[in-house]
């Protein structure tokens, strides 16, 4: 299959199952990668809970957005400001919360496309600033946001799932294309 295959679009309601599938499947081939098990992945009630909080975004002010290769939702990413400015003044950053590709479409470009969208949106609003947290274990990842001119601002956050490294991205220091 060729990349021409490849759309980009925002995610509507009847995306749900979709994104929060691929949402899953994503998720599952990191962390079963960095050591974990499935049943810490997916403890009892997580499904659930996980299809609830997609619904609740795709119904908010969030960007949600799908890839689609063949008709068929391959990767998603979901951006929104870091912290809501205030009235009047754009939002200093843009947090990057996920961009997740399924394990048959990595290597192809989806996550390339999703992130050179994510970066438009931080232009389009004038956020000078992107910024995520990766888990800790998901080498490919961060790797991947290296590659994109991402850098580790020294900031993490331990939970249940481990240790999240904070990054930031300079948008003006990006090409423009």
């Amino acid at each position: 299959m060729e990349s021409s295959q490849l759309l980009i679009r925002e995610a509507v309601p009847g995306d749900l199952d979709a994104v929060v599938e691929v949402h899953a499947q994503a998720r599952a081939s990191y962390y079963l990668e960095g050591g974990r098990s499935a049943q810490e992945i997916d403890p009892p009630g997580s499904v659930e809970k996980r299809r609830e909080n997609w619904a609740g975004l795709l119904r908010s002010d969030a960007r949600v957005l799908c890839a689609l290769w063949a008709d068929q939702v391959v990767g998603i990413a979901l951006m929104a400001p870091v912290r809501p400015a205030a009235a009047g003044e754009a939002a200093a950053a843009g947090e990057l919360y996920a961009l997740h590709i399924l394990r048959s479409h990595w290597g192809r470009g989806v996550g390339s496309r999703l992130h050179s969208a994510y970066v438009e949106y931080l232009r389009s609003s004038s956020m000078p600033t992107g910024e995520l947290e990766v888990w800790e274990g998901n080498s490919r990842a961060r790797s991947f946001y290296g590659r994109r001119g991402w850098q580790l601002d020294g900031r993490q956050r331990v939970d249940s799932d481990g240790v999240y490294l904070r990054m930031r991205l300079d948008v003006a220091a990006l090409p423009v294309h």
